[in-house]
């Protein structure tokens, strides 16, 4: 059915005045029909919004709010909708309300304003009154002289007898043309009704009134529009004549500026942007939320906040708000859940841009105004900005290091910047409001990431991205759930999550770009993903088969659909808690993640049994080949370790490492330059590699000491004495990433049954930097074993440093009870001032925040904000 059929059956007076649809009357169940007194009052009501509507101002085609207006309207109301001077009818008597979702600006008496708090609405806003007391105010030249006004004029279903026994009167015939009607009316010096739409129009046109009863009134609306015009209850006379005998009601008294002032004219207005605010308990911050949003460099706003059921004062607060400040419109109790209340949100936004915010953020000084400019000058469909991270104890910018916000930027799109995908929160962005629409994204009502799906479908949608450097948002980092109801939804929020991921796999996979697979997967394995399932395993204290398979099902597919060379570049230890939960281990998960290193891990589940058993649940479950392979280069590094310490012997480790490499494809593990080795060793059933490289794999080549020697480093350390007489390759790899350089090699000498190994690094031989040591075991040695790679480990004893000018070796990242090596080629007072320069980060990003908040505490008319740019600047 359609909003018209909808509003004929329910016998509506409605029309769309610029875009907008006005309801100003509906059918009473009492009369049945509509009468001419309602039609005429109908009528004249939709010409007083037309009066007070901006001049030239419209809402686009196809915007599904209304307005409510007339004393009838109230039980129709639908979420979205806004109520003007709006009563109950009949209804009123029954205490039959709805106001769920509705934006109450007035209502046509005090009866029907208390009704409205008493279920549950808008505390009072003090305006009340039929719209129609504005007739007067606004069409003076209808109501003419009234001097010249003579003659009693009838208004009731009363006998033609009655009224000719009344000298002077006379019945008046309303037309189906208003003003003709109100003409009548306004000539008469004064009138004789039943009807309180009649009594409502004589008040506005100032015509004395006195009342009868018949069969059509109805005592409710006529209590109510008397109580709103100061009167009471009045008596009401059997006949014309009776009526006839009593003094005219006393003129009506209201506050027509008031309501005027009430008049949500802004419908009519197109903003610059939207910002919709979901909330959903958040008293303590939603003020503060509101108040940054009215201090925005950018008058023509709209803040549209939609309450998801809180039972806190929330509403109320943003309620207040609203009351302070127009731009301001709260739905509440329309909707549950926080995709719901988006959604709500972006049907009832006017803007030209949609922008939102959550209930206890911030959004700083210039943001919205830096959005559009860039927006404007563009023309593309999103812009994203930077935004930070504050709790009660620190700050810190997540998107400092994340290569897409080097440079402001214009008209790029996702396949031309894949590094975008890793931004899916929905609000540090602006859209474009219509091509958002257009698009049809919607965001879903699900436990946990509502906005991963719709902001990647932006994404891949989008025609043309800009990026902003100023930091847009500010994310309050709050605790969370900590008891047991919360901690057993977590499960319930990885489901969802996996849910939402797998739909955000098919819009990337659906690109066909091999780049954006490889970016978006990396963003899986090393930040989103991995995080969500962090806390999922820390929280985890009891699960059931059934959460344990489905959460399997869906990790299987969203691994599976994963970029196989980016997968199996993740961290081991990660790749066996990854694979446990696909294979429906949420427990070995759980127990492998608790470790801080890979063989921690796997000894803490029993080692490669625990990995074979993986593998096999994985093949019945028929997972995708590529999880075959990450678990296979788990597996290897794993054997490596369970053979160097004489846990396993090395013919079993392979035999265990082929097993699950068997299942892989043919050239899925050779992709990782280390593993890939011990893997093509066990299928070939060469287990005599795995004793060899078990020493260099398992961190048997230490380094021991590092000292300045005739201008270059001089690294010494210990190796197994197994090793003796093997040549290995030193390699340097730069820590930002490019090529390897080969540094020379070393041989493993036996010294009184000990390995040892030396070798020195010239002046200049490498550039400023920072290096990663490397061992390549062999270098013209045949078989697969010479292409292999470890990192070279420090001694966890003390090194050697004879002068804090030289180039020197330093302690970083703890690997089980060893250290990796980095060598610093770049003199010491760089370093102090690049650690000088990250101490003085934190509190400048408290700053930017404390500013925020600072600005939302203060009144908006006081505000003088500063520029986004120089706002933002804090911390670059």
């Amino acid at each position: 059915m359609t909003d018209a059929d909808a509003l004929a059956r329910d016998g509506a007076t409605s029309e769309s005045i610029a875009g907008v649809r006005i309801l100003v009357d509906v059918r009473d169940d009492r009369t049945g029909s509509a009468d001419a007194p309602r039609r005429v009052a109908a009528m004249l009501r939709a010409e007083i919004v037309r009066a007070l509507a901006p001049a030239g101002g419209s809402v686009a085609p196809g915007y599904p709010g209304r307005l409510l207006v007339g004393p009838r309207t109230l039980p129709h109301a639908r979420p979205g909708d806004v109520v003007w001077g709006g009563g109950l009818g009949d209804a009123l008597e029954r205490r039959l309300v709805a106001v769920d979702g509705v934006d109450h600006r007035g209502a046509a008496g005090p009866m029907a304003d208390r009704a409205i708090r008493e279920a549950g609405g808008d505390a009072s806003l003090g305006v009340v009154g039929d719209p129609l007391l504005l007739l007067g105010d606004l069409f003076p030249e209808r109501v003419g002289d009234r001097g010249a006004a003579a003659g009693i004029g009838v208004v009731a279903d009363v006998d033609d007898a009655e009224i000719e026994a009344v000298e002077g009167a006379r019945r008046i015939v309303l037309e189906e043309d208003p003003w003709r009607s109100a003409e009548a009316l306004a000539g008469c010096a004064s009138i004789v009704t039943s009807s309180a739409d009649v009594l409502a129009i004589a008040d506005g046109l100032g015509v004395p009134v006195r009342l009868v009863r018949d069969a059509g009134t109805l005592r409710a609306h006529l209590d109510d529009h008397a109580f709103a015009t100061g009167r009471g209850r009045t008596a009401l006379a059997a006949s014309v004549a009776e009526a006839m005998q009593d003094e005219p009601l006393a003129p009506a008294a209201f506050d027509a500026e008031a309501l005027r002032a009430a008049f949500p004219a802004e419908l009519w207005r197109t903003p610059r942007v939207s910002v919709v605010v979901p909330t959903a308990n958040v008293a303590t911050w939603v003020d503060e939320c509101l108040d940054s949003l009215m201090t925005q460099e950018l008058d023509d706003l709209e803040v549209i906040v939609v309450d998801d059921r809180s039972s806190d004062d929330t509403v109320a607060l943003a309620r207040a708000a609203a009351r302070r400040d127009r731009r301001i419109r709260v739905v509440a109790g329309a909707v549950a859940g926080g995709g719901s209340a988006r959604n709500l949100g972006v049907d009832l936004a006017r803007g030209e841009y949609l922008a939102f915010a959550d209930g206890d953020d911030l959004v700083p000084e210039g943001a919205y105004r830096a959005l559009t400019e860039a927006g404007d000058r563009s023309g593309s469909d999103l812009v994203l900005g930077r935004f930070l991270k504050f709790s009660a104890s620190k700050t810190w910018d997540p998107t400092r290091s994340w290569s897409v916000f080097k440079e402001d930027r214009e008209a790029v799109d996702l396949v031309g910047e894949p590094s975008i995908i890793r931004g899916r929160a929905c609000w540090n962005k602006l859209y474009r409001a219509s091509w958002f629409r257009d698009e049809g994204i919607r965001f879903p009502d699900v436990p946990r990431s509502n906005d991963i799906v719709p902001v990647v479908t932006a994404y891949v949608r989008a025609r043309t991205i800009d990026i902003v450097r100023d930091r847009v948002y500010l994310y309050r980092d709050r605790p969370g759930g900590t008891s047991m109801t919360a901690k057993a939804g977590q499960l319930r929020g990885l489901r969802s999550y996996l849910t939402q991921e797998c739909l955000c796999l098919d819009l990337v996979r659906g690109t066909g770009d091999a780049r954006l697979l490889d970016e978006y997967t990396r963003m899986i394995v090393q930040s989103d993903g991995w995080v969500l399932v962090t806390r999922v395993l820390e929280a985890l204290t009891e699960s059931s088969p059934e959460d344990e398979a489905a959460i399997a099902d869906r990790m299987r597919a969203l691994l599976g659909g994963l970029s196989p060379d980016a997968l199996a570049t993740l961290p081991m230890e990660r790749a066996i808690v990854f694979s446990l939960i696909a294979s429906g281990d949420l427990r070995g998960a759980k127990a492998a993640h608790a470790e801080h290193n890979l063989l921690d891990a796997a000894r803490a589940i029993g080692g490669l049994e625990r990995l074979v058993a993986a593998s096999d649940a994985l093949d019945a479950a028929d997972a995708d080949p590529a999880l075959h392979s990450v678990l296979a280069l788990a597996s290897a590094r794993v054997a490596l370790a369970e053979v160097q310490s004489r846990a396993r012997d090395a013919a079993s480790a392979a035999a265990a490492v082929a097993s699950i490499a068997s299942r892989a494809p043919e050239n899925g593990p050779r992709r990782d330059p280390r593993m890939g080795v011990v893997v093509e060793a066990s299928l070939a059933g060469r287990h005599g590699v795995l004793e060899r490289l078990s020493a260099v794999g398992g961190g048997g080549v230490v380094a021991r000491t590092a000292r300045r020697l005739g201008g270059g480093v001089q690294v010494e350390g210990e190796a197994p004495v197994a090793l003796a007489g093997a040549r290995l390759t030193v390699l340097a790899e730069p820590d930002a990433g490019g090529p390897v350089h080969a540094l020379g090699q070393i041989e493993i000498s036996d010294v009184e049954g000990e390995g040892s190994w030396s070798f020195a690094i010239g002046p200049g031989a490498l550039a400023d930097g920072v290096w990663r040591l490397q061992i390549a075991a062999g270098d013209d040695a045949a078989g697969p074993e010479a292409a292999f790679l470890s990192r070279l480990r420090w001694s966890a004893q003390p090194f050697s440093e004879t002068s804090s000018r030289a180039d020197r070796v330093a302690v970083h990242g703890r690997v089980g009870e060893r250290y990796e090596v980095k060598l610093h080629a770049f003199p010491a007072a760089p370093r102090r001032a690049a650690r000088a320069v990250a101490r003085r980060l934190d509190p400048r990003l408290q700053r930017v925040v404390a500013r925020a908040i600072t600005g939302a505490r203060s009144a908006a008319g006081r505000i003088q904000p500063s520029s986004a740019s120089e706002a933002n600047r804090a911390g670059d």
